[in-house]
């Protein structure tokens, strides 16, 4: 346990983190590198200030923030850009948040919501608002049918027992997510019942953002929620987004103030800045994650490593799944990789569908902060081969961890933003 007697305990504590990450591989799916540019500007005045407004930032509660709310606006155009929407809300903490804001602010006692199962990544967010007790009995939640075999929405069956139940809201998209979700039929089946259809985008937001994924909106989804921290490089935070006015409202509604009322508006010149530098480099950005995902599931798969969807070119997104359960299981797996300064995690795979036990047999690996580090295609051979040297070699994670620690060292410069150029870990050694 380390005790904190004065600040220089605790600059030796984050002084020990950045030399150890600086030399980790760092493929967790759900982490970024946000630039130098945003972090800045997640130190600027209005981290100190308190800003609420109920619809609209310009009427604005608190005295004393016209710039807060003129920046606020300001990013919000921005995103409205970006994703081709015509109203968007940053006042969720988080991608959790901005989920429950949408159920709450769609359903009624009673009603019932589809949601991605867990075996498919689902963030199953209706399902944690059931673990309050206030909230264990006000709906009813149901899984979405996937198709283990194009890790995909069930089409046929999701709209069999949509008419069947008649669910008011239906949650698409998910965190295990490696191809793009077949979203337009279900559109029609949600019209017939009278229900909403909302994605998820947490962990797509910058391959949509960067084009490299469709965007829900197009496909005919009636909100978008999520975070903008993991394939998007922005800062931690969540936001929804729309076409629709109505359901803009009934959003705003489950947000503010059930869940929300001052939402850290140091994020709001953060966010604008990230959304820049994507409308500068967001297309590159995105097509290399998908690129280097390609390549990295292909690279493993040759190496001896379960990498799933060999046949359908194993992902088009920011991540990699891998079987691992012969190997002890997701859990044990990111343990011994941790050991050698590989950061993973563990994840459900379709095989653990309706078990209790919460094992994961599989783990993740995302691509997205290599990507920012300036890695391609090419670099993903070096990855697998770490990755293999300790769970198919069974080479001690030690020795193999200052391997990686050379291998990280080769990317010097952070990429896809406006300050290329700068260490991507402030040069750890």
């Amino acid at each position: 346990m380390q005790e904190l007697r004065d600040v220089s305990d605790i600059d030796r504590i984050l002084n020990q983190h950045n030399r150890w990450r600086g030399r980790c591989l760092n493929v967790i799916a759900s982490e970024n590198i946000p630039s130098p540019t945003v972090r800045r500007y997640l130190t600027c005045d209005f981290g100190g200030r308190y800003q609420t407004y109920q619809d609209d930032p310009a009427e604005r509660d608190y005295f004393g923030t016209r710039f807060m709310a003129q920046m606020e606006i300001a990013a919000q155009e921005l995103a409205k850009e970006i994703y081709q929407a015509d109203f968007v809300d940053f006042r969720p903490l988080g991608g959790e948040m901005a989920g429950a804001a949408v159920v709450l602010g769609l359903v009624d006692a009673g009603d019932t919501v589809f949601e991605a199962p867990w075996a498919f990544g689902g963030h199953r967010v209706a399902a944690k608002l059931l673990t309050a007790n206030a909230l264990k009995d006000l709906i009813h939640v149901e899984d979405i049918p996937y198709d283990a075999a194009t890790h995909n929405v069930d089409v046929e069956a999701t709209i069999d027992k949509m008419i069947r139940l008649k669910p008011k809201l239906v949650i698409l998209g998910r965190a295990r997510i490696l191809f793009p979700e077949t979203v337009e039929p279900l559109r029609a089946a949600a019209d017939e019942i009278g229900a909403y259809l909302a994605y998820d985008i947490s962990h797509i937001n910058g391959l949509v953002a960067g084009k490299a994924f469709p965007n829900p909106l197009d496909q005919g989804v009636d909100v978008v929620m999520g975070s903008h921290h993991k394939s998007l490089p922005g800062p931690q935070g969540g936001l929804f987004f729309t076409r629709s006015e109505e359901v803009y409202r009934k959003v705003r509604r489950g947000l503010y103030p059930t869940l929300v009322t001052n939402h850290h508006l140091e994020r709001a010149p953060a966010l604008a800045a990230t959304y820049l530098e994507m409308r500068a480099f967001g297309e590159a950005y995105a097509g290399q994650i998908a690129r280097n995902s390609a390549a990295l599931g292909s690279f493993l798969h040759e190496r001896g490593l379960q990498a799933l969807y060999p046949g359908l070119g194993f992902s088009r997104s920011h991540q990699v799944l891998v079987d691992v359960e012969d190997l002890g299981g997701g859990r044990a797996v990111s343990a011994r990789l941790e050991q050698a300064n590989i950061i993973t995690g563990p994840g459900g795979l379709p095989k653990d569908d309706g078990r209790s036990d919460g094992f994961a047999s599989g783990i993740r690996l995302g691509t997205q902060e290599l990507t920012r580090i300036g890695a391609t295609e090419d670099d993903m051979q070096g990855v697998a081969d770490l990755v293999a040297r300790v769970l198919i070699a069974g080479d001690d994670p030690l020795q193999v961890a200052e391997e990686v620690a050379a291998f990280v060292g080769r990317f010097k410069a952070l990429k896809y933003c406006f300050e290329q150029g700068v260490h991507p870990y402030g040069d750890p050694r």
